[in-house]
């Protein structure tokens, strides 16, 4: 056997075993979320450079209390199609579209995918966190 071929037949191997791997580690959940707090980012915005450590910092809570963070990237056209795609897979696009421009955070009841509450910067966190409560109430 060339060492060629061995080689072809190793990665061959790997591309076989390394998908079962990973799929044995990932934990898929059955409980649709109570509600979403959806960032609507850009890297060059002033306002979501102000939100994403404050986000950052709810995320423990937030998934204690069953809803899912998501962020939304307009920063360019390729991360802006990609989270287009991600909006309308969590069927939340007509809030998004709703809601154009950076820098806020949109507040989404997790049964109906109805906007709750749109909130920026200027709210504080606790404003953040009780909205998101009611969503998911």
């Amino acid at each position: 056997m060339t060492r060629r071929t061995l080689l072809k037949s190793l990665l061959a191997s790997l591309a076989f075993a390394l998908p079962s791997a990973w799929a044995a580690s990932v934990t898929v959940s059955d409980t649709a979320p109570a509600a979403m707090l959806v960032q609507v980012h850009a890297d060059w915005c002033g306002s979501c450079k102000v939100l994403d450590p404050r986000v950052a910092a709810m995320r423990e809570v937030l998934n204690a209390q069953n809803v899912l963070v998501v962020k939304l990237d307009y920063t360019n056209e390729a991360t802006t199609q990609q989270a287009k795609r991600l909006a309308a897979a969590l069927s939340i696009t007509d809030a998004v579209a709703a809601n154009n421009g950076t820098g806020k955070l949109l507040v989404i009841r997790g049964d109906d995918r109805s906007l709750d509450a749109v909130l920026t910067r200027s709210n504080s966190d606790d404003d953040i966190l009780n909205a998101v409560k009611a969503a998911a109430s």
